[in-house]
């Protein structure tokens, strides 16, 4: 099914934004996923290991560090959107073994000690409400307040005054977001200047605001702005009516699968460009937490993002228990009855992670860690738009250096 999600960008202009943008990824080479054996696991004696094999032995077996004497118990994770694998190493950390309920997915957190709840966006945050705004005023679904939250940085940009936030930790290297095409109308789009070409040959571009910082980014690169149609809402029906002659916004690592396999009234070939190819490098669903908190969960997050960190490396290896897991969640509308994830997308999806680099070491050694050049280079991009469209939200003075840091990694783990 296609995303009408984090589609969910930035909505330019207001108090509280809608979250989530993309940004998206270079290429990169297939890297193999072997687990660095090494990685700050310890061994927890009194914990309860499953059978070998049962849903969650996995996380019981590999996840030891004890975490009962430094983290909050449950610890609560506030997600952008509906389950779906992108959101991977969260579910990794508890495997199979979790108990889904409407919008909620928790269970012990391997054998650490303490259990994870993990909560929806969408649906599962409320109207209005974002990531951001959760770690400071709750989720108000839920009625709990979650100590960690998925925030893209241009949303960490955006809402750095009102709801100012640290990101810890980098699950993905970027976003899968961009510009779906249909190769045989375009060939290959892959820059700006090819889509100004393709709007010259009279492309239109069918997204679902003007105001995502993405689209206000290519209007600014000279991109007309009736170029943009408004009002996408992850229907398929323009992009076939319109026989491919329009691009549509989506996800590469869903609808290059959808539209080939899951719909009839298309089943061909189509391609991406995505944003970060375009120039804006948002790193996506990045794990952060509100800024006021980040001295008070120092000692938690010096013992769980290397956890974090290690549960990618290992999904990657493995994937079949975390996909199967979220193709059941919402096989069981426990998200929204609209929101349907097929084992073949998800393994398609975890596909694309490693091929296109959407998970990724980047230039080193090391999963998820940040690049501060490249925050501050997005920063130097939306900070005028954010100010031109008179953003109360936003701190003037916000440098890159405000919204993330590396301490809490643990370089030697990493993909090899």
């Amino acid at each position: 099914m296609q995303r009408n999600k984090k589609m969910i960008g930035v909505l330019v202009g207001l108090a509280i934004a809608i979250s989530a943008c993309g940004s998206s990824s270079d290429s990169a080479d297939t890297e193999e996923v072997t687990a660095d054996s090494e990685a700050t696991m310890t061994t927890d004696a009194d914990a309860t290991v499953p059978e070998s094999g049962a849903p969650g032995a996995f996380a019981a077996a590999n996840y030891t560090t004890s975490l009962a004497d430094v983290c909050p118990n449950p610890l609560i994770v506030q997600k952008d959107w509906l389950a779906e694998v992108e959101h991977h190493g969260l579910y990794q950390l508890i495997g199979g073994a979790g108990e889904a309920t409407q919008n909620i997915y928790k269970g012990p957190l391997g054998s650490t000690g303490i259990d994870l709840q993990i909560i929806d966006g969408g649906p599962g945050l409320g109207d209005g409400a974002t990531p951001s705004s959760a770690l400071y005023a709750g989720n108000l679904v839920q009625g709990v307040t979650p100590q960690l939250a998925y925030v893209y940085t241009d949303d960490a940009t955006l809402l750095s005054k009102k709801f100012p936030t640290v990101a810890v930790f980098a699950p993905l290297d970027s976003n899968p977001q961009g510009l779906m095409y249909d190769p045989e109308v375009y060939g290959e789009i892959k820059t700006v200047d090819d889509l100004k070409a393709a709007v010259d040959k009279g492309a239109k571009m069918y997204v679902t605001s003007k105001q995502y910082s993405y689209v206000r980014y290519l209007i600014g690169k000279g991109i007309p702005s009736d170029a943009f149609v408004e009002g996408y809402a992850g229907d398929k029906d323009k992009f076939v009516t319109n026989e491919g002659k329009w691009l549509n916004q989506g996800y590469e690592s869903s609808e290059p699968y959808t539209f080939s396999k899951e719909t009839p009234e298309w089943n061909k070939p189509v391609k991406f460009v995505t944003v970060n190819e375009l120039g804006l490098g948002i790193y996506p669903l990045t794990v952060a937490v509100a800024k006021d908190k980040l001295a008070e969960l120092s000692p938690c997050l010096k013992k769980l993002v290397p956890i974090m960190q290690q549960a990618v490396v290992d999904y990657l290896a493995d994937p079949a228990e975390v996909n199967t897991l979220v193709e059941s969640i919402n096989a069981k509308d426990l998200g929204a009855a609209f929101w349907k994830t097929s084992i073949g997308l998800n393994d398609a999806a975890t596909e694309a992670f490693a091929t296109r680099g959407f998970v990724s070491n980047g230039d080193n050694a090391t999963i998820g860690d940040f690049d501060e050049a490249r925050i501050q280079g997005v920063m130097d991009i939306l900070k005028p738009l954010f100010t031109a469209d008179g953003s109360t939200t936003m701190d003037p003075a916000v440098k890159a250096a405000d919204v993330f840091t590396n301490e809490f990694l643990d370089p030697a783990i990493g993909l090899k």
